[in-house]
Formats: structure tokens, C-alpha cells, sequence
């Protein structure tokens, strides 16, 4: 089955792509970084010819899709599942709507800040990703009242994310 992020589990054959990713925002290890090509995961036609055939064996993105409406990260996701092989993983960070900080909070709400048209969260992200077929297997994020954070253990193989407690104290 596809996955969101087994960190265990070994990794299938296949290419492995950063979705809108720019090449000096930390270690890109062997991942195709988008920003230099026509990649839209919106059009899977748009995809297919640029993977040319090939087996895709994990897709990361970093502070893309809360840039999406929600139908169109839907449609995004749809689209990433359908070109994954199996066993294929797809590594995501999204600013966290349930981040215990009013300044933080107003800074990532939709109209505001870099054109935000959703703020995501463990509960409404997951559910998309797990309606389109994905098991989720979340590793980061604070939950619903704001009073735990939760980090687990990943491997950057699968996605070096810059913006994470690994890299980031605040």
C-alpha cells in the first residue's frame, strides 16, 4: 500500500521528486526539485510527461500545499497518489493550524501572509490524504487544544524538511 511516511519500512525503486522545492533550501539528496521545470500536480497529464514513465518512489513537499483551496490539494494529492508506485511515499510539511501561538496563528491565516488559502491541521490533513488513499503516519504536529506536540522519529532520505523541530527551535 502507498504511504505518507514509513520511516522503517525500506524504500521502492523509482525517482524521487521535490514538489516546488528550490535547490538552496537545504539538502535536495537525490530529489528532482521542481522549481526549475513545468510540474503541476494539479494536471496528470502534466505529471506523467514529466516523469516520462518512470516509477516515482517518493514526492516531498515543504510549505506548498496550504497555498492550494481545498479542492485543489485534493486534486494535487489525487494526482501524487495515482503516479506513486506502491510502497511509494509522500512526505508533506504544512504550516500547523493548531500551533499554540496567536502570532503564529495570524501570520499563517488564509488572506494573510504569502497567500495562504488554507491553514491545515492533523485532523483535516490526514482525512484528506487517507480519503484519497493514503496511509497516514503522521510525524509532527500539535494537537487540537494546543498543548502537546507531538515529533516523532524520520529519516531525511525520504524528504530532508528544513522547517521542522529537527532543524528549527522555534
Amino acid at each position: 500500500s502507498k504511504s505518507t511516511a514509513l520511516v522503517d519500512a525500506p524504500s521502492p525503486d523509482g525517482i524521487s521528486i521535490d514538489i516546488g522545492g528550490v535547490h538552496f533550501a537545504g539538502r535536495k539528496d537525490n530529489f528532482i526539485v521542481t522549481n526549475r521545470y513545468n510540474f503541476d500536480v494539479l494536471y496528470l497529464s502534466n505529471m506523467k510527461k514529466f516523469i516520462n514513465d518512470q516509477p516515482v518512489a517518493r514526492y516531498m513537499s515543504e510549505h506548498v500545499f496550504e497555498h492550494f483551496s481545498y479542492t485543489n490539494a485534493k486534486k494535487g494529492f489525487e494526482n501524487i497518489y495515482n503516479t506513486l508506485v506502491d510502497g511509494g511515499r509522500f512526505r508533506i510539511c504544512v504550516t500547523d493550524g493548531y500551533l499554540p501561538s496567536k502570532k503564529y496563528q495570524e501570520y499563517i491565516k488564509v488572506g494573510n501572509a504569502f497567500d495562504h488559502l488554507m491553514v491545515w491541521n492533523i485532523d483535516n490533513l490526514k482525512a484528506l490524504l487517507e480519503e484519497v488513499g493514503f496511509e497516514v503516519v503522521a510525524l509532527e504536529y500539535w494537537n487540537k487544544e494546543g498543548t502537546e506536540r507531538y515529533t516523532g522519529i524520520w529519516e531525511d532520505k525520504d524528504g530532508y524538511l528544513q522547517r521542522t523541530s529537527k532543524e528549527r527551535t522555534d
